[in-house]
């Protein structure tokens, strides 16, 4: 219902980001992988839920890029959990982080997750397990991971099975 409503193809591989739009998120670190996925995936589709101070610049940095129509701010939502069952990967680029509610609202949707190696995100992500870590602001880098999970949605599906299993026990 959410990817009809977006506009995205059922088919289409889908990252999605649930954050306050903050500096400490770095979501131009997103967008700019954003733009090595589709080069690779060109069917690929990015959700970008919230809203706050750099909703602004991050718009202009997607259409800079030329990216609109592929990296979607979708604002601020009540329906998370609707939102989360239209993502195929759950995402942070933050450059600084504690724990992050939205990961672990991912992790009990089932979600895999791509994030960078700060915080707690790292305790949340066991590398080839539930996900993937990469570097802070390195956007080739989180481009390559993310074209990881989104370019084989079997092993996805088997990480993200392993994220549910992590938050039900942990």
């Amino acid at each position: 219902r959410v990817r009809g409503k977006l506009g995205i193809a059922e088919t289409a591989p889908v990252a999605g980001c649930v954050a306050v739009f903050r500096p400490e998120k770095d979501l131009t670190t997103l967008v700019r992988a954003a733009e090595h996925v589709v080069k690779a995936l060109p069917e690929a589709r990015f959700v970008l839920v919230g809203d706050g101070p750099k909703r602004v610049p991050l718009r202009r940095e997607i259409v800079s890029r030329g990216l609109e129509g592929t990296v979607m701010l979708s604002g601020f939502r009540h329906d998370i959990a609707d939102v989360l069952s239209a993502f195929d990967v759950s995402v942070l680029s933050s450059s600084v982080e504690a724990l992050p509610v939205a990961f672990l609202e991912s992790m009990a949707t089932g979600l895999p997750l791509v994030g960078t190696r700060v915080g707690a995100l790292a305790e949340l992500i066991e590398p080839e397990r539930n996900g993937l870590l990469v570097p802070p602001h390195q956007p080739q880098m989180l481009g390559e991971a993310l074209v990881r999970v989104l370019g084989d949605l079997e092993t996805a599906r088997r990480w993200g099975a392993e994220s549910r299993r992590r938050v039900a026990e942990q």
